[in-house]
């Protein structure tokens, strides 16, 4: 009988890893607790052309700061389940709190007090793709992390 019973939870072992557990509804852990900061040369090749018109017609101080702000940008996924958004823009220190959790089919959602934005997770080595579920109305919609070390 015990036999059985580690084969059968062999079994269970690999249809979760290969992603049946996903069709079943349950859950899937992603990697990303931890500090992750804003990958400035992919967010940059990242802007649309239409949006990059727009980039192109802010003043050149604007520019900078808007770099600034990107450069400074830095996530932080906490093991309970909260997240920590900081940045600097114009010299000011801005931070945005909340929750995140990890749904099925790679899908994360970010809770604040304002709003709840959906991202499906895309890993790769050292470094995370948040693609939004809805269309956001920033400079760039896709955001490319990459981990702290």
């Amino acid at each position: 009988m015990k036999k059985y019973i580690v084969y059968l939870s062999i079994l269970l072992s690999l249809f979760y890893r290969t992603g049946y557990s996903q069709e079943l509804g349950i859950k899937m852990e992603l990697p990303i607790s931890g500090v992750w900061r804003l990958d400035f040369d992919r967010q940059k090749s990242e802007i649309t052309l239409s949006r990059s018109e727009a980039l192109t017609a802010l003043a050149t101080e604007q520019e900078e700061s808007l770099d600034q702000t990107l450069l400074s940008r830095i996530y932080m996924f906490f093991e309970d389940g909260s997240f920590e958004l900081q940045w600097t823009s114009r010299g000011q220190f801005m931070a945005v709190k909340g929750t995140y959790s990890i749904e099925r089919d790679n899908l994360l959602r970010l809770a604040t007090k304002e709003s709840t934005l959906d991202y499906m997770v895309t890993m790769e080595e050292k470094s995370m793709v948040l693609n939004p579920v809805r269309k956001t109305e920033g400079i760039t919609d896709v955001l490319h992390l990459k981990k702290i070390e």
